[in-house]
């Protein structure tokens, strides 16, 4: 497993073998500026656990104290690079890097580790999540961007405006409320730093949890501590 690889095998931000370069035959999994490991690593671990443990808490972070009950986790589901279908006329195969779908709401999810926010990513983001849940006018539909940044990348928070995203992305011509839908898109973005998530993990309660369940909390605290750190030094 990566996570124990990155943690046990000192390999810190080395990365694969240049002679192979990044794409290609390269080992990924000693890439420690990989932001697909570190997904893996996290909500890989994090699925093992119960939802209702860290999902809420995640959430009302990342939306500004939305409420979201523990039992609407109870049915979750986790898709990793789920690929989607590209918009009309765009070539192409197009992938979220996180799925979660509960009872009520779906929530797509972006994360970043070292490089930095790509607006047209945004964009991108965006526009397929119109394309795919234009019927409800994306209202059941949440856009998360996860970032070492120590507070909000400006580049996410202008799309908090719903002229921004009017002016920006594409318009869909069977968008039956069209501004309804930027309106619904606009209250739909979130954000929340590796580190508040670390600080979800810590407040996690382990004391009555099984022994492999304690055994993921530490190895997830020790991992994101190990990834923030790494961030730091680089400054």
């Amino acid at each position: 497993m990566s996570l124990q690889y990155e943690l046990n095998k000192h390999m810190g931000l080395r990365p694969c073998d240049p002679r192979h370069g990044r794409p290609g035959k390269c080992t990924l999994i000693v890439n420690g500026k990989s932001e697909d490991i570190l997904t893996s690593n996290v909500f890989g671990y994090l699925k093992l656990l119960e939802p209702s443990l860290w999902l809420p808490e995640m959430l009302r972070i990342a939306y500004a104290g939305r409420a979201l009950r523990a039992n609407e986790c109870a049915k979750s589901s986790f898709e990793f690079w789920p690929k989607v279908q590209p918009r009309p006329h765009r070539k192409g195969s197009p992938e979220f890097d996180l799925l979660i779908k509960l009872a009520r709401i779906k929530i797509v999810i972006e994360c970043k580790y070292l490089a930095p926010v790509d607006e047209e990513q945004i964009i991108e983001y965006l526009e397929l999540i119109v394309h795919h849940y234009h019927d409800s006018n994306c209202a059941d539909v949440f856009f998360l961007l996860i970032t070492m940044d120590g507070s909000e990348p400006k580049i996410l928070s202008k799309y908090r405006d719903p002229a921004q995203i009017e002016g920006s992305i594409e318009r869909f011509r069977y968008v039956s409320d069209p501004e309804e839908l930027y309106q619904n898109l606009s209250n739909n973005i979130g954000w929340i730093s590796w580190k508040s998530l670390l600080n979800v993990v810590e407040r996690i309660p382990a004391a009555n949890r099984h022994y492999s369940e304690k055994e993921i909390i530490e190895d997830l605290k020790k991992y994101l501590r190990f990834k923030i750190n790494i961030n730091n030094a680089l400054k």
